[in-house]
């Protein structure tokens, strides 16, 4: 079944509803969850944003895709208009961080592009100058 989420649970919004604005992307922790409103398919949260003191309260989360493992698509599921996608958020690419900044970052330095290309290089840019005080650039070979 789908479990509960839990306060403290670091997360990233897929996108809104329409009622708030949540962009793609926006990281933060669950600062608070209505047991009370579970229902099979969705529960409501308080979503504390890293960039602001004042949560986003009452957001209903659609749970399949809270539980989906990363990447696995949700063929011919009716997702409900009034509910937000949210994803757990230990890691995330260089793209979905855009905008972001952490104290310390870890960056998987993968062979995804062409060792030496332009888009190597900006892309580790991007993900390097996400850190304010530290980065540990770290190769899988």
């Amino acid at each position: 079944g789908y479990g509960a989420k839990y306060i403290g649970d670091k997360n990233c919004t897929g996108n809104g509803n329409g009622e708030v604005y949540l962009t793609n992307g926006l990281t933060g922790f669950v600062d608070y969850v209505d047991k009370g409103s579970y229902l099979k398919n969705s529960i409501k949260i308080d979503f504390l944003p890293d960039f602001s003191n004042i949560p986003f309260r009452n957001l209903k989360v659609f749970m399949p895709h809270m539980n989906a493992s990363p990447g696995t698509k949700l063929e011919n599921t009716f997702i409900p208009p009034d509910c937000d996608l949210f994803e757990y958020a230990y890691a995330l690419t260089t793209y979905a961080c855009q905008g972001s900044q952490w104290d310390s970052v870890c960056v998987l330095q993968e062979d995804t592009y062409r060792y030496g290309s332009d888009i190597y290089w900006k892309s580790l840019y991007s993900a390097i100058t996400r850190a304010a005080k530290q980065v540990i650039v770290a190769k899988p070979y």
